[in-house]
């Protein structure tokens, strides 16, 4: 799981680069930025650090996720990062 979160938090990097890159300015990457450090605060809560997390050992992982690092409100969650239309 720690190893696909890795993968989605740096595809998140991947695409506001290169949406920054084909000219959309720093918006969208604003937004991925965003969405990642949610990704960065559980790799926080688990292994201590954020960017250069050391969670995995020969044999199994360092310990277990603390209770309630991803129990979330999913209903205040999606209405917070969905687009808001009048």
């Amino acid at each position: 799981m720690m190893a696909e979160m890795t993968r989605i938090s740096n595809t998140f990097f991947l695409i506001g680069s290169l949406l920054n890159d084909l000219g959309a300015y720093f918006t969208p990457m604003l937004y991925a930025l965003e969405e990642r450090e949610l990704i960065l605060d559980i790799f926080e809560a688990v292994a201590g650090s954020r960017m250069m997390c050391n969670f995995f050992r020969f044999g199994g992982v360092a310990r277990d996720l603390p209770e309630g690092t991803l129990q979330i409100d999913q209903g205040n969650f999606l209405l917070e990062r969905l687009p808001r239309h009048d």
